[in-house]
């Protein structure tokens, strides 16, 4: 069953189609698999570097449908997504994982 709604503010209707894409996103095990590994990582007392290789291994479409704000439906929390976005240790650990990917 397919829902179509006819949505005339412009603002409601990108955030319709950016929870449309973040739907379909989680719809795949992999992304689901991955988001949860990150969950868990940046957790109080998780394993932030099992966090940034799952985040790693996320294409740049998958980051970007995921990259959906809390309060706006998003499935990472305000401090999660803080962390994703400026950690030291998170982001070393991605640009290494990358990096290793590219030379390989």
């Amino acid at each position: 069953m397919t829902l179509h709604l006819t949505i005339t503010d412009p603002r409601l209707d990108k955030q319709l189609r950016r929870l449309q894409r973040l739907t379909r996103c989680l719809s795949e095990p992999r992304v689901l698999l991955a988001v949860l590994q990150i969950k868990e990582g940046l957790a109080e007392g998780g394993d932030v570097s099992m966090a940034a290789e799952a985040w790693a291994e996320l294409s740049r479409d998958d980051e970007q449908a995921l990259w959906v704000a809390w309060t706006k439906g998003g499935i990472f929390t305000t401090a999660e997504r803080e962390r994703i976005h400026v950690d030291p240790e998170f982001r070393e650990v991605v640009r290494h994982c990358r990096t290793s990917e590219v030379e390989t």
